[in-house]
């Protein structure tokens, strides 16, 4: 079974949503990778939710300089790291499902993580399933992100931005199982039941 799935996708293209359906379907079988980001909460239920820790500037630098990062990056003048203690306990969890929400320029990063630290297991198959998910319509996903507060600049950005993420992220060496925003929230996670056989945790 695998003990880390990621998502990754553009902005509005549905990834926490997914995460967070998975996560209530199969209630303390999977959970968020905590990331750590120097971005404010959006809510006081993502604060809560496990998927961020949000601290300052220089707390992240310090955490930076100290080395604890398997990867740090900047998107939109925000910072996220992933420290690499946390992935390394995910590995080694055998009944736990593990969820990342990456951007493509940190997969091959995770890869070869993953295959350094199961290289003593055997196959590296089994641990780590790479997900992509495609965004909906353009008017739905401007819909989403007005949503959730983004101004029409901030839209036009992030679309600039990140237009050729899935050439990126089949770069990494990885295959990508690809899901699709269009989709309902239940669809994917069937979808992602189905190619897992998640239904073995529940």
């Amino acid at each position: 079974m695998a003990r880390i799935i990621s998502f990754t996708g553009p902005s509005g293209s549905g990834k926490s949503t997914l995460a967070k359906g998975l996560i209530a379907k199969h209630a303390g079988k999977v959970s968020f990778m905590e990331s750590i980001t120097t971005r404010l909460p959006r809510t006081k239920e993502e604060q809560a939710s496990g998927e961020y820790r949000f601290v300052s500037i220089p707390e992240f630098e310090q955490m930076r300089e100290h080395d604890e990062f398997l990867w740090y990056v900047t998107h939109n003048d925000v910072s996220y790291g992933t420290r690499k203690e946390a992935v390394g306990h995910a590995l080694q969890q055998e009944e736990r499902v593990t969820l990342m929400i990456l951007v493509p320029q940190v997969l091959g990063t995770l890869y070869d993580f993953i295959i350094k630290e199961r290289r003593a297991h055997g196959d590296v198959s089994d641990a780590w399933v790479a997900c992509y998910l495609n965004p909906p319509d353009p008017e739905e996903l401007s819909r989403r992100l007005m949503r959730r507060g983004d101004t029409d600049e901030m839209i036009r950005a992030r679309a600039a931005s990140e237009s050729n993420w899935f050439n990126e992220a089949r770069k990494c060496g990885k295959s990508l199982q690809l899901l699709h925003g269009s989709r309902t929230v239940s669809q994917n996670i069937a979808c992602i039941e189905h190619f897992l056989h998640l239904h073995h945790v529940a």
